[in-house]
């Protein structure tokens, strides 16, 4: 039997009339009333005895309202006691975030991570992963989910969340929209449209074209994929993107093929290993490890970070 519906029932005990408790209790005075029966059929006895304007108590309702008291004045107890623990790891975090981080969605676990830590306040920064791994390392940022390649910064920790891979966005009526997936020798002879130069995605694009025999010619470079992914649409020349973000922000006719050999990134929370967290920060810590990252895979099917 659900704790609440016996609060509810207490408070109609009291008040003797559905339309003032379910007020009193913020509450549809039909949900109330489903949740009253729904309780009289679990204990198969009538709790209240109904006429058209008042509800009493039946006698099997007097016997079970005493114990029905303790539990809810129980229920009150540990909600405060868990509200004031909770207030105790109070505190801001300055968490920083990279762009594409929403499509994950890591924005959502930290949402529900903040309805359940009321005390403490997130401060987000937006930047790219370069830069958010310096700011870790000086102190500027306490953690911060960012996108990692195969090379990681000394100094920090990590836990991997999410694997994702570099792909390759054509444009509708492309000769090679059609495969399966792509090595990048055969866009040797495309236009490029890429992220800036000094994000880590432009990095990898470039380390992966030049492992393929060719430097890209670079027709653009923009902060915005979904800007990238419309120019794409429109005949401009090929994106190179991660392909999770790639896959929501694909306009219509844009293939988006896997690049073989893979390149492939892992999205991380990643925290400096040498300086001790707040309790605040502990505490997302713990929770991006368990009903975060649990989250996350209901979400978003996981693959393994590799």
């Amino acid at each position: 039997m659900k704790t609440e519906f016996i609060e509810e029932f207490v408070v109609l005990a009291d008040t003797g009339n559905f339309l003032e408790a379910a007020e009193r209790l913020y509450i549809a005075q039909s949900s109330l009333s489903r949740h009253i029966r729904a309780m009289e059929q679990e204990l198969g006895e009538p709790l209240f005895e109904r006429t058209t304007r008042h509800v009493a108590l039946s006698e099997f309702g007097r016997i079970f309202l005493p114990y029905a008291r303790e539990i809810a004045a129980l229920q009150a107890g540990y909600r405060q006691a868990l509200g004031r623990y909770r207030s105790a790891l109070g505190g801001t975090l300055a968490v920083g975030l990279v762009p594409a981080v929403a499509r994950y969605p890591v924005t959502d676990m930290l949402m529900a991570f903040g309805r359940e830590n009321p005390g403490v306040k997130l401060n987000l920064v937006e930047e790219d992963s370069n830069i958010l791994s310096q700011r870790l390392l000086s102190g500027q940022l306490d953690l911060a989910f960012l996108r990692e390649g195969e090379a990681k910064a000394a100094g920090l920790k990590r836990i991997p969340l999410y694997r994702d891979s570099l792909c390759a966005l054509l444009p509708p009526g492309h000769p090679l929209a059609g495969e399966k997936a792509l090595r990048l020798e055969q866009l040797r002879d495309e236009a490029f449209l890429l992220l800036p130069q000094g994000t880590l995605v432009h990095a990898l694009s470039l380390e992966a074209c030049r492992r393929a025999g060719f430097a890209p010619r670079i027709a653009y470079t923009g902060h915005r994929g979904e800007n990238m992914a419309r120019m794409v649409q429109g005949g401009m020349g090929v994106a190179l993107l991660m392909r999770t973000p790639s896959m929501e922000m694909a306009g219509e006719g844009v293939a988006v093929l896997p690049i073989v050999p893979e390149v492939a990134t892992t999205i991380s929370l990643v925290y400096p290993g040498e300086r001790t967290l707040s309790r605040a920060g502990k505490r997302l810590l713990d929770y991006v490890r368990g009903p975060g990252r649990a989250a996350l895979k209901e979400a978003l099917p996981l693959q393994e970070p590799g």
